[in-house]
């Protein structure tokens, strides 16, 4: 498997006992966040405490309980705590406190300034604690150091081996041949010596046809991001061909879609502002006419249409929202063109796009003479 480039990432062999070893670890965290909560709910209690001295409550602090018949017990110092029946008023019941999100740090890690023992997940969860843990369970966290290992098999040729690695394995082949002639020379049979090391093909990476029809049957799930359904097909392992190649295709399948809407958007806009163009030209040409009420004497509703289209978009920004489909009648068409406020009108929009659009137009056509004379440079050099 290892040779089609397939490695199977294996399950636990005793998920029991790992989980046991990770539940030994949290055994003292748990117990520790209980007293830190408690400790929290004590600091409170104390803050409410003096609060409600200095401001000057007048009756007796209470503190909460079920059981009435508690209730009147003073404290041995005076009695300014008293233990209060169920219908005591809330804003005098000392233990009216309680722990919130914002409390959950504080319980999980202490304070800045407390020491070690009262901060439950520093003193739980040291390295020294994480690293015998792993041990324990059979895991240590890999990096790409693990590559360097002398271990690792490398293979002579192109790709086939890190820059380092191969030229040391050159050397150790062209010394092999050395030893081996002088063997020879020396009367042994030195033939004996005829390993020979792995070479890297040149069509290690091409794809077989079954890998072929597993990446187009991944693509047309679209599996690759599923996790439930990578298991389903059974593709539960690392590195391997098919999965990251299909990923791959669909990643630049992705990227071809996206480039292509971008490509209709745009010729779409073309389009349109080619019509309005050829909208506005005719009003032009007929001398820019107006109505008595200063619309503009638009003779079709196409035209009209031509030209919201196209300025809908910018003169509807940060203003109340217009869709295209409201304007059933020509009236409606030039009575919105004519009542364009905010200090401009609706033909020097116009016009100011449409001076953009020759711009664009003539920056990609020198952009394009540049490119071919690129080219033909390059050929004939």
């Amino acid at each position: 498997m290892a040779n089609l480039g397939v490695y199977i990432i294996l399950s636990l062999p005793n998920g029991t006992e790992c989980q046991a070893e990770l539940d030994q670890m949290f055994s003292d965290f748990q117990p520790r966040c209980k007293r830190s909560a408690i400790r929290i709910i004590g600091i409170k209690i104390k803050e409410r405490l003096e609060a409600m001295r200095r401001a000057g409550v007048a009756t007796p602090i209470t503190v909460d309980s079920d059981s009435s018949d508690e209730s009147g017990n003073e404290d041995e110092d005076g009695g300014s705590v008293s233990v209060a029946g169920p219908d005591a008023p809330p804003e005098q019941s000392l233990t009216k406190v309680k722990l919130s999100n914002l409390d959950l740090g504080n319980v999980i890690n202490g304070f800045p300034e407390d020491p070690l023992e009262l901060r439950p997940f520093d003193f739980c969860f040291t390295q020294e604690k994480i690293i015998k843990t792993w041990i324990k369970v059979g895991f240590m966290p890999h990096t790409g150091n693990a590559a360097l290992d002398p271990k690792v098999r490398h293979e002579l040729g192109e790709g086939g081996a890190p820059v380092e690695a191969g030229v040391r394995m050159e050397k150790l082949v062209e010394d092999y041949a050395e030893r081996r002639q002088k063997l020879t020379e020396l009367g042994f049979n030195g033939e004996v010596l005829d390993l020979k090391p792995k070479m890297a093909t040149a069509n290690s990476s091409v794809l077989t046809k079954d890998e072929e029809e597993l990446i187009k049957e991944i693509m047309e799930k679209k599996i690759i991001s599923k996790a439930g359904g990578l298991y389903k097909v059974g593709v539960i392992i690392a590195n391997c061909r098919v999965a990251t190649q299909a990923a791959r295709r669909d990643k630049a399948s992705k990227r071809q879609m996206d480039a292509e809407a971008i490509h209709k958007r745009k010729a779409k806009e073309k389009s349109d502002l080619t019509l309005a163009r050829d909208a506005f030209q005719r009003w032009v040409d007929k001398g820019r006419k107006v109505t008595l009420d200063g619309h503009p004497d638009i003779k079709t509703k196409k035209d009209a249409i031509a030209i919201i289209r196209v300025l809908l978009p910018k003169l509807s920004v940060g203003g109340p929202k217009v869709a295209l489909s409201s304007f059933k009648h020509m009236k409606d068409c030039v009575h919105w063109l004519g009542n364009i406020r905010r200090g401009t009108t609706w033909d020097d929009e116009l016009e100011a796009m449409l001076v953009e659009d020759d711009a664009d137009d003539a920056n990609e056509g020198i952009l394009g003479e540049n490119e071919g004379r690129d080219g033909v440079e390059g050929v004939a050099d």
